[in-house]
């Protein structure tokens, strides 16, 4: 019983780690400077360096660059044929191989060159040849020289030892194969016995050699495994020895077979599988001395004769290959038999194509059977899949019949197909999971821009196809719900792109849509069956919606919900009795900002209750009181500015997440002053790889999740680091993620939207990636030449280098390093520091080296590490010892001494002169530092004077435009009135008149406060057309006044661009000003001339002048040259036009005779060029246009008061 639970156990983590790979695939050719395209074995060494054997010797890749190591240029080696076509690493740095022709030479990887095995030992078997080798578990090589009766050893410590084999033992025969047990004895098998080496000893001892069997052949062993403390022997006539290391006896097994054994494997459990020559195969159980025969006399099917060890995979899985194609599984715990084949996607016919089975690190197994191509065994269907199946490359660009492959440490597949070049295929980890929505709706995209989870745990998506997918818990399809709130096939979509989805705690569904307005979703009772109504942006209803584009629908904590919408900014849904109405800028929210914070994004709420959105490029804030709605504040942050904000949340912390587009994360938090504190998290701080975030979510372990157009970030707020995950790229491809569109499930996972469906984790279960890779260098050069080349004594890899030990001349430096992990070495970061020069880390991406020039004499110390793919620093830090010497003259020193006298300018008279004029220069400067600093503070004291004149002035004008308001509405009343006395409306008209002259007193300060507010929206303006349509709104008062106004247009198209209400202003101020000064029978001209770069606009009067002291203080606010007290001025009318002026890059020249009158001439440049980056241009209307929106503007009531001087 419990055997069968451990099995049943392990089938199934079986299954869990054989999940259906996918990968993306990288293929590097001759374009990156792979010089054989033709690989014949492929293999990783410890570090994590590929290397590769080819025609022509061994290349070795680190992720960016391929470096050749050519036989003929690397050793001095005369060897038959160059072709690598398997090698093998021990454990002292060497790449042992084996040529067609049976040359055996290594390539050492410390020198980077190719060896015959013994060539540097000086006696006689410096010329000996080798046919064979075998590398020992210890370190220990074995060769086999050619027709000898001796073995050479090479021991770890590379010391060499001759054994010699007794030939009267061994009669001619040769040794077959070597085996090292635990102890570190060595056992050699041959066709006579067996031989032991016991350790540190030089003779061998016999076994079995003296002995034959009843047949009267000698005993013939081929095959030996380590079980626990025994070794078990095995070889011809179906032989079995065991030999027990405690008690140093050998003993038979009787298996009642009469064949060969070519293979002998231990299997988990106490079981031992013995693979005959001609009898199948037999599974021999330990414990209990039960022998089971596998052939084909009691499995049926089971092919007879010879058959081919391929492997055993999960203590369970026998893999065998014969003469037929395809390949043989046997299953040891259930005895079934299967012939696969691999249904290949390459139709080349190639006869020799070479057969291998691969166990990647997860488990899974992957076979190139006979006359097959590369296949990945699906346990599920229970058939080898080929690779073409796992990748979206064609079969032109790469076959699935491979040359060699194998897996690297991290699971990274490696071959070489026969369309040649090295490929990688990266894997996905089942990390992430995509819903596949094109099965639900028959598209061929769909993009997701909406998510939702309701309350009954049900996922709703809304795509572009305009209805919402809904899937339950397990997420399996639900069904499709349309506009009319059903199922139905027929129903109606919803007219726009869905873009937000909410249930509110009444459980009703808000859909916002963008164009469409929004909708409500009423339960009818029924699953999924709605009432379903529809608001939309009436421009005749104030309270209607104010866009259509609803980008978000937040419900606060209070119960109220809240819109954000694009273009009209927040609405605040108001239930009554009488219905649903929308607050807005447009009714009751009167403080409203919405000319800048128009286009919402998104909407939340901290724990104080303190509700805050985002405006494209700004953040606002609003508290969610119950207070009267003209009276709700609304709060800008100007920290926060400069680039799009795409996502804003709330954190576990209580602090603010924003999503930038340029400028990575921003974490903000309110401190005790009610300002924003702002911390940056972008590429420059903490390399985070995005630096346009488009949606965030937050996880219960309160680590953001960050998404880029095509990637996703894993950012931990406390430790700043920022996850990358690759192999997203294998799920998602070259989509990219939807603006804001994220959601996190009630059970933790988060679903993200992107272009083409949804994807979806759980946070909580992916571990970070741990992997530590090999920060290996590649190479130093010294003023552009190889270390080696101009240091011998350093070693020709550099990778071994620890110290290095320069001239004084030798001080250009240049590195090249490398991280090897494949996975995506393009965004592996580097940090360098080299001590004795540098203060701080530098930083790069991808780049892989560094350079310093012109180094001082000195020692430094060199500090490099990395990241991994995922952009987590590990610790792999490589330090290099630099010392640059001094330059050492010969010892020829010569000694001369010399006096030389003081001169007269060093005499102490002359010092204390300098002392006096350094003390002087001192006094002068410190005078003169004081007086700008006094003078400065004067200057603000002035300009905050102003501020407070013209703040006191503001409020005072507030407070006083409203009861006049009320006084001059029933006076305008009783003058109409006729039973109102003439005496009386005598006295009224004279109030009348006061009232409207002290209302545009008030007016002008309110405009003057106005103007420093305002940003200037400026067009193209016909100057002489524009003055004339202002100067009919004076034709009334030059009639009653019996002064002259006339307007004299010189140009033919004087066209200035300017501000349409500022140009208004500046007219009707100088207008004024002349009517206020002149008498009766006097004129005043308006005069519009135009030269080559300017536009000029005069307005001139005949009346008494101004005093040309008064001239120089006649455009500083709050300046009254006016000395007649039933004629009063505020002091800022000229300069509000002065103001304007200098907005428009105008000037002002101002000339007056006293008696003969005044002139006020404004030039204004061409075109509009000139205007700075605060005014905004406009195009698209014409000038007349833009002359009748002026004027229209004029007729408004509330804008004519305010316009009148």
């Amino acid at each position: 019983m419990k055997r069968n639970i451990i099995a049943t156990l392990f089938c199934l983590i079986f299954e869990l780690c054989l999940a259906q790979p996918f990968g993306v695939l990288k293929h590097f050719s001759h374009d990156v400077k792979l010089s054989q395209s033709h690989i014949l074995d492929i293999q990783q060494d410890s570090k994590g360096f590929i290397w590769m054997g080819t025609y022509n010797g061994l290349i070795r890749f680190d992720g960016t660059v391929f470096q050749n190591f050519d036989v003929v240029q690397r050793g001095k080696l005369n060897l038959s044929s160059n072709r690598v076509s398997s090698f093998k690493f021990d454990k002292n740095g060497r790449i042992w191989i084996k040529s067609e022709k049976q040359e055996v030479y290594y390539f050492d990887t410390q020198t980077l060159s190719f060896h015959y095995p013994l060539e540097s030992q000086n006696n006689e078997f410096s010329n000996l040849s080798f046919n064979q080798f075998k590398l020992m578990p210890s370190g220990v090589v074995w060769l086999f020289p050619v027709n000898k009766n001796y073995l050479i050893v090479l021991d770890a410590n590379k010391e060499v030892r001759q054994i010699v084999f007794d030939q009267a033992k061994l009669r001619g025969h040769k040794i077959k194969d070597v085996f090292e047990d635990s102890t570190g004895d060595t056992w050699f098998l041959t066709d006579l016995g067996i031989c032991r080496l016991k350790k540190g000893d030089e003779k061998p001892e016999y076994f079995f050699f003296n002995m034959t069997r009843l047949s009267g052949k000698s005993y013939s062993f081929s095959a030996v495994v380590e079980i626990n403390d025994e070794l078990w022997f095995a070889g011809a006539n179906g032989k079995l020895t065991r030999y027990s290391k405690k008690a140093s006896t050998f003993f038979d097994v009787q298996l009642a077979i009469n064949s060969d054994i070519v293979q002998i494997k231990y299997v988990n459990g106490g079981k031992v599988l013995i693979v005959t020559n001609t009898e199948g195969i037999c599974y021999y159980d330990i414990k209990s001395g039960k022998l089971d025969v596998y052939n084909s006399k009691t499995i049926a099917g089971f092919p007879n004769g010879t058959i081919n060890y391929m492997g055993l995979t999960h203590s369970r899985y026998f893999w065998f290959e014969t003469s037929a194609s395809g390949i043989y599984r046997f299953d040891l715990t259930t005895k079934k038999l299967k012939q696969l084949q691999v249904d290949t996607s390459d139709p080349t016919v190639i006869v020799d194509r070479k057969t291998f089975l691969l166990t990647a690190p997860n488990g899974s197994v992957w076979i190139q059977p006979k006359g097959g191509a590369l296949g990945y065994w699906d346990k599920k269907q229970d058939k080898l899949l080929s690779i073409s199946h796992y990748t979206k490359e064609s079969s032109v660009e790469v076959s699935d019949v491979m040359h060699t492959a194998t897996f690297d440490k991290l699971g990274n597949l490696w071959f070489c197909s026969y369309r040649k070049g090295l490929d990688l295929m990266i894997f996905n980890n089942n990390n992430f999971s995509v819903l596949n929505l094109d099965s639900f709706e028959g598209k061929k995209k769909n993009n997701v821009r909406s998510l939702m989870e309701d309350k009954r745990g049900n996922l709703w998506l809304a795509c572009r196809s305009q209805k919402i997918t809904i899937l339950d818990s397990r997420k399996k399809k639900i069904g499709m719900l349309g506009a009319d709130g059903t199922f139905l096939t027929n129903s109606p979509g919803w007219g726009a792109d869905i873009y937000h989805m909410l249930e509110d705690n009444k459980g009703r569904i808000w859909v916002g849509t963008r164009g469409n307005g929004l909708f409500c979703l009423i339960p009818n009772g029924k699953p999924f069956n709605y009432k379903v109504v529809h608001y939309k942006h009436n421009e005749l209803n104030r309270y209607s919606i104010s866009a259509n584009d609803i980008y978000r629908i937040f419900q606060a904590a209070s119960g109220k919900i809240y819109l954000a919408t694009w273009g009209g900014g927040v609405n605040l849904i108001r239930e009554s009795k009488d219905g649903i109405r929308f607050v807005n800028y447009r009714n009751e929210w009167k403080n409203y900002p919405i000319k800048s914070a128009d286009r919402v994004r998104s909407i939340v709420e901290n724990r104080e209750h303190q509700l805050f959105f985002i405006s494209s490029y700004k953040l606002f804030s609003f508290p969610d009181e119950n207070r009267a709605s003209g009276k709700l504040k609304f709060k800008e942050f100007s920290q926060v500015s400069g680039n799009d904000i795409l996502d804003i949340l709330v954190t576990s912390k209580n602090k603010l997440a924003l999503a930038t587009n340029g400028k990575g994360l921003q974490l903000a938090y309110l401190n005790k002053n009610g300002k924003l504190d702002i911390q940056s998290f972008g590429e420059e701080t903490v390399a985070l790889p995005v630096d346009e975030v488009v949606a965030m979510e937050e996880d219960k372990l309160g680590k953001i999740w960050l998404m880029g157009d095509n990637q996703i970030v894993r950012f931990d707020t406390k430790k700043s680091t920022a996850e990358t995950f690759p192999e997203l790229k294998s799920l998602i491809g070259n989509e990219i993620f939807s603006e804001a569109t994220k959601c996190r499930l009630a059970n933790g996972e988060i679903v993200l939207g992107y272009s083409d469906g949804a994807i979806y984790f759980n946070p909580e279960k992916i571990k970070a990636y741990q992997f530590k890779p090999y920060l290996a260098i590649t190479g130093f050069s010294v003023n552009n030449k190889e270390l080696h080349e101009v240091n011998t004594d350093t070693p020709r890899n550099p990778d071994l280098l620890k110290k290095v030990v320069l001239e004084h001349d030798q001080n250009f430096l240049r590195l090249q390093f490398a991280a090897l992990d494949y996975i995506k070495n393009e965004n592996i970061v580097y940090r360098y520091k080299l001590e004795g020069v540098d203060k701080q880390w530098n930083y790069i991406k991808g780049g892989q080296t560094i350079n310093y020039t012109n180094l001082s004499r000195g020692k430094y110390k060199l500090l490099i590490s990395s990241t991994n793919a995922h952009n987590l620093w590990v610790d792999n830090q490589r330090e290099i010892e630099i010392t640059i010497l001094h330059n050492l003259w010969v010892d020829n020193q010569r000694e001369i001494e010399i006096t030389i006298l003081p001169s007269i300018w060093w005499t102490n008279l002359a010092i204390i002169f300098y002392l006096l004029l350094a003390i002087g220069l001192f006094m002068l400067i410190r005078r003169t530092l004081s007086t700008i600093i006094r003078l400065r503070n004067d200057v603000q004291i002035q300009q905050e004077v102003s501020e407070l004149k013209l703040k006191f002035f503001t409020d005072i004008s507030h407070e006083i435009r409203t009861p006049l308001t009320m006084i001059t509405a029933p006076l305008e009343k009783m003058l109409s009135d006729n039973q109102v006395p003439d005496s009386v409306k005598t006295q009224l008209q004279g109030i009348e008149k006061n009232s409207n002259r002290l209302l545009n007193l008030v007016n002008q300060i309110l405009d003057l406060r106005r103007i420093q507010n305002r940003k200037l929206e400026v067009k193209a303006i016909n100057l002489g057309e524009f003055a004339s349509k202002v100067c009919e709104n004076f034709r009334e008062i030059s009639l009653q006044s019996k002064i002259r106004l006339e307007v004299k247009i010189i140009a033919s198209t004087p066209i200035v661009w300017a501000d349409a209400d500022s140009l208004d202003k500046i007219l009707i101020n100088l207008i004024s000003n002349a009517f206020k000064y002149c008498h009766k029978g006097d004129t005043i001209e308006i005069i519009i001339e135009e030269t080559e770069k300017q536009v000029l606009l005069k307005v001139s009067d005949n009346g008494p002048g101004i005093n040309p002291v008064i001239q120089k203080r006649l455009f500083i606010r709050f300046s009254n040259y006016n000395e007649n007290p039933n004629n009063p001025s505020t002091g800022i009318g000229l300069s509000i036009v002065k103001d304007l002026a200098d907005k428009h890059s105008a000037s002002i020249v101002v000339d007056s005779v006293a008696g003969k009158g005044s002139s006020f001439q404004l030039c204004f440049l061409k075109g509009y060029h000139h205007f700075n980056e605060d005014v905004t241009i406009l195009f698209e209307e014409s000038d007349e246009s833009l002359v009748d929106d002026i004027i229209k503007i004029e007729n408004e009531p509330v804008v004519a008061v305010e316009l009148k001087c």
